[in-house]
């Protein structure tokens, strides 16, 4: 009749036993018991976490939310979609930041250092899949997002959810969120983009068409020209 209902379940994705619950809560809601679309889109930004200033705490934080979160889950549903007599879509919110960090050195460290672990974790899961003649049956697209204006930019409400003692300060500001907000794709636009790269069956998929390219672009035109990765950032930066 067109309509629907949604469940809410309160997971920590850095427990594989919260996926476990949430695979029995998501097969019971479901009329025949298969999971047709899951997507692995929880993530925490970092802001600050560097190589050379960030505690081991900040960065386990980062990892086991942006990157060991999304193997818990795909260690958990991916067995079951496969067993399923119907095909299901699998996707996992990467970042363009996982195919070239950009920006000033160290300014994403802990974030980008996940992302591109979140595509290494994904390249070897489609070549799994494909080895067991599961391509068709299991779809895996990976969105690999560039700006986008969202609640990822609230650094202290990410914080808040921390424990106590590993918990820090960090100033919202305001004008930082609305000034990320004014230059990043709305959410609308880059849900539209997403799905459109899953229609057409593609493994690494936009918020805005082209950029995943483009992004990627800056990382071989340093490799291939025996560059430092600084010197194609700091070129950028000089042109702004």
């Amino acid at each position: 009749n067109g309509t629907g209902r949604a469940i809410a379940a309160r997971t920590d994705v850095r427990k594989r036993d919260h996926y476990v619950r949430l695979l029995d809560v998501a097969q019971r809601a479901s009329p025949s018991g298969c999971i047709d679309v899951c997507l692995f889109n929880a993530g925490v930004l970092g802001a600050g976490v560097q190589v050379l200033k960030g505690n081991e705490n900040d960065w386990r934080w980062v990892l086991d939310v942006n990157l060991f979160g999304v193997l818990h889950g795909l260690q958990v549903f991916t067995p079951a979609i496969a067993k399923q007599a119907r095909p299901g879509l699998i996707a996992v919110t990467a970042s363009d930041r996982g195919l070239d960090i950009g920006g000033s050195p160290g300014c994403t460290a802990s974030y980008a250092t996940s992302k591109h672990g979140l595509l290494g974790m994904c390249e070897s899961l489609e070549g799994e899949l494909a080895a067991k003649n599961l391509g068709g049956q299991i779809q895996l697209s990976i969105m690999c997002p560039g700006l986008v204006a969202s609640s990822l930019w609230n650094a202290s409400k990410a914080e808040e959810q921390r424990l106590g003692s590993d918990k820090r300060t960090i100033k919202y500001r305001e004008g930082q969120r609305q000034f990320m907000e004014s230059l990043g794709t709305s959410v609308s636009d880059t849900i539209d983009t997403f799905l459109d790269g899953v229609a057409r069956g593609q493994f690494i998929c936009d918020s805005v068409p082209g950029q995943a390219q483009e992004s990627f672009g800056r990382r071989a035109e340093y490799i291939a020209g025996g560059l430092m990765p600084s010197d194609r950032r700091l070129k950028l930066t000089s042109m702004l």
